[in-house]
């Protein structure tokens, strides 16, 4: 065994120490830059297979920021198996095709453009409950849903449900072997104004009129979903380009509606879509209720011989947020910022 003197221990103490400080800087500032950065979303945490969801995800992803926050939360929790991200209408002629690009750059920013398909979503709204409007995405659903995948097939909708009714409508048979978890109804039982509703009632009766399992997030339990620019801006914008751009894509939506904010509005954002990911982090209380149809003015109809449909009225949205940021963190080590 070799004896180091005390004063060889003092100069080997101090290169060791110097040692274990060039490799931390190296692993912040050069390994956790976006080009290199390894986009495994395990963080170390082990999901066993059997715990993991296979999923869908239907996205209105450029009417607000609020569905690209979702999305990003959703790729970067390992227990989803995401299988593609279909682009949804909300309502305006070519938004389908909008939310097609932005949802590719929230995949290409997180380097995932590999993995993870983005598909055409329909043009726009049903004509009525028992047409489809057939699209590359509805085809998409039932093909994923005819799989011999033996895994339960999850479609989370955080805009109208045009799609997964129109995949639906087209084969009824992949109906029952679906689970449709859906951001987009008024409070229950008042009922009342909702975009995503607005932009496809038709086929909101659609889903509640087939055997599919159905999950419904209310406005009850998504007005809580809001972060402050402040808060953004310190735990995001240092965050990978992904981060970045959330950032930078909130300013841009911020921009464009400031002269409708009201005087309680002004430096928060409300990212209710966020509440989709949510649904599947027990954070939340469900009422089970017979289907109700939805009138033209979005009220919610008593239809007692309904199949059974979970409401949620409440969500932990700060746990949500919370879990949020921590994966971005985790994934994402702090380094310079992007302007």
């Amino acid at each position: 065994m070799i004896k180091i003197s005390g004063v060889s221990r003092k100069y080997y103490c101090r290169i060791l120490y110097l040692h274990i400080a060039l490799v931390l800087v190296y692993n912040v500032f050069v390994l956790s830059t976006p080009s290199e950065v390894l986009y495994t979303m395990e963080f170390g945490l082990y999901v066993s297979d059997c715990k993991k969801i296979r999923l869908v995800v239907c996205a209105d992803c450029s009417r607000e920021s609020s569905a690209p926050f979702a999305l990003t939360h959703i790729l970067l929790t390992p227990k989803f198996d995401t299988r593609g991200v279909v682009s949804s209408h909300f309502g305006k002629a070519g938004s389908r095709i909008d939310s097609c690009n932005e949802a590719k750059k929230v995949i290409e920013h997180m380097e995932l453009e590999k993995d993870i398909p983005v598909i055409m979503g329909a043009a726009k709204a049903l004509d009525n409950e028992f047409t489809p409007e057939n699209s590359e995405g509805s085809s998409f659903i039932v093909r994923e849903a005819n799989s011999r995948d033996l895994a339960p097939l999850h479609i989370l909708c955080l805009g109208p449900l045009t799609d997964v009714a129109s995949a639906i409508l087209t084969d009824p048979s992949i109906a029952p072997k679906l689970t449709i978890t859906w951001v987009g109804c008024p409070s229950f039982p008042e009922g009342g104004y909702e975009k995503n509703l607005e932009n496809d009632i038709c086929a909101a009766n659609a889903i509640l009129d087939c055997k599919s399992r159905l999950r419904i997030i209310t406005a009850a339990a998504t007005k809580a979903f809001t972060i402050s620019l402040a808060e953004l801006e310190y735990r995001a914008n240092n965050r990978g380009a992904a981060g970045c751009h959330l950032y930078n894509h909130t300013l841009d939506c911020f921009e464009s509606t400031t002269s409708k904010a009201s005087d309680e509005e002004g430096e928060c954002w409300n990212v209710d879509a966020m509440a989709g990911a949510a649904f599947f982090l027990k954070c939340h209380e469900t009422q089970i209720i017979p289907a109700p149809r939805i009138s033209d003015d979005m009220k919610y109809i008593d239809a007692l011989d309904g199949k059974p449909v979970a409401f949620c009225q409440w969500i932990d949205a700060r746990f949500t947020i919370e879990d949020f940021f921590a994966k971005l963190s985790l994934q994402y080590p702090l380094y310079k910022r992007f302007r």
